[in-house]
Order: structure tokens, then sequence, then C-alpha cells
């Protein structure tokens, strides 16, 4: 999860987003296997159920 505070909150995200440090990160927790998706949903689902 990504937030900013602020007159420049707008700017200091895009800033963000375009370094290649996020971009790295991005494609580091990119799921990548049909087992991690399938994983992701089944929590999701188990936590909309139970909230």
């Amino acid at each position: 999860m990504m937030y900013a505070l602020g007159p420049d909150a707008k700017t200091a995200i895009s800033d963000a987003i375009a370094s290649d440090e996020y971009a790295q990160y991005g494609i580091s927790t990119a799921y990548t296997e049909p087992e991690q998706l399938t994983a992701a949903i089944a929590t999701s689902t188990r936590s909309a159920v139970t909230n």
C-alpha cells in the first residue's frame, strides 16, 4: 500500500511510482505462478467472508 499526504502528495506518489526501486518491488512481488494467485484469491475470499 502506498499513501502520501500534504499539498505535494500527488507529486510524491508520482515520483515514487516512477522510481526504479518501486518498479523492482512490483516485479519482485508480482504473482507469476498459478498457485500464488489461487492462494491470494482464497485469502481474499476468506477475509471478505469473516469481515
